[in-house]
């Protein structure tokens, strides 16, 4: 997990397979690439704790869950949470 999009920002620790995050929103890094603004569902076995918030790039995520509203092709500006208490769709680092 990194403190913003884009490899350039500071690392805050790590997040391993199959570990589960909620994706809060999502942004475009310089290069173009996706990045994911997600909280910790668990404690990571990196040793971040539960809740911690952080940025990690889209491309390691897979969704795990589809509630309403989520598709298994939504784009990611669809698969973030919404206002309004709408739950997000769940997601593992792969």
């Amino acid at each position: 997990m990194r403190t913003g999009p884009g490899t350039g920002r500071t690392i805050l620790g790590l997040v391993y397979d199959g570990e589960p995050v909620q994706v809060i929103t999502s942004a475009y890094d310089d290069t173009g690439q996706v990045w994911g603004e997600v909280m910790l569902q668990t404690a990571s076995a990196g040793g971040l704790p539960a809740g911690y918030v952080g940025w990690g790039t889209e491309e390691y995520l897979y969704r795990v869950t589809t509630p309403e509203g989520c598709s298994e092709r939504a784009a990611p500006s669809l698969s973030r949470r919404q206002g309004g208490g709408t739950p997000a769709c769940s997601r593992r680092l792969c």
